[in-house]
């Protein structure tokens, strides 16, 4: 089947506008009131059509895990729609630099965890992870009763004085903001179903980029 590159790509250039519009995302030390979300810890399947498990789990474990390591996650891009095209094609894209200089068990499990699901690290029971020669010699048995190397002095339970103060962009919806009611217990977490619908079709678009790049190879 013949793929129509014209029309792929402007429905790219489309979707991508709207998507980056309607989150409102700025990779800038913002605060931004609108939708505001990151894809950097999702796993691959998730933007499928076939479904997923658990192991999902296990996967946002790994580029939590790189993040600390490395400094940054794995599939870092100014534009969330460019991260959702690292995240599919992150056989290309994840890459561990030489200059983080890790241990070869914080590669190995690194590259167990951010790996193909049916073959991912944790697939067979959170065990399996504890066993990695990463965490030898770490005491899962006893870990609730250690005290943490850090215990942030917090006012209340939606304390925020242990985070960095960003400049704040009031130009992004302040009148809806100020009308809408907010649950504490959930600040930051919103859903709209049209944002959700053109994601879906942001995503099919990245995957035809994709089978098109193949088809060219």
């Amino acid at each position: 089947m013949k793929v129509n590159t014209t029309e792929l790509s402007a429905n790219f250039n489309q979707l991508k506008s709207i998507l980056d519009k309607k989150l409102g995302y700025r990779r800038s030390r913002k605060l931004a009131f609108s939708t505001v979300g990151t894809p950097d810890y999702i796993a691959p399947e998730v933007f499928g059509q076939t479904g997923y498990d658990e192991t999902v789990d296990w996967w946002s474990v790994g580029v939590i895990l790189f993040e600390m390591l490395v400094g940054y996650p794995p599939f870092f891009a100014d534009e969330p729609s460019i991260t959702c095209q690292k995240i599919l094609q992150w056989k290309k894209t994840f890459v561990i630099p030489k200059e983080a200089n890790l241990s070869e068990d914080a590669k190995d499990i690194l590259n167990k965890l951010i790996a193909d699901s049916d073959v991912r690290l944790g697939r067979n029971g959170a065990e399996e992870i504890k066993n990695h020669p990463f965490f030898k010699n770490f005491d899962w048995t006893s870990i609730r009763q250690k005290k943490a190397p850090f215990i942030p002095t917090v006012q209340s339970e939606i304390s925020n004085e242990n985070f960095d103060h960003f400049e704040e962009d009031t130009t992004q919806q302040t009148a809806e903001r100020k009308n809408r009611k907010i649950d504490m217990k959930f600040i930051g977490y919103t859903y709209k179903a049209d944002v959700e619908e053109q994601r879906s079709m942001l995503v099919k678009v990245l995957k035809d980029l994709g089978s098109m790049e193949q088809q060219q190879v």
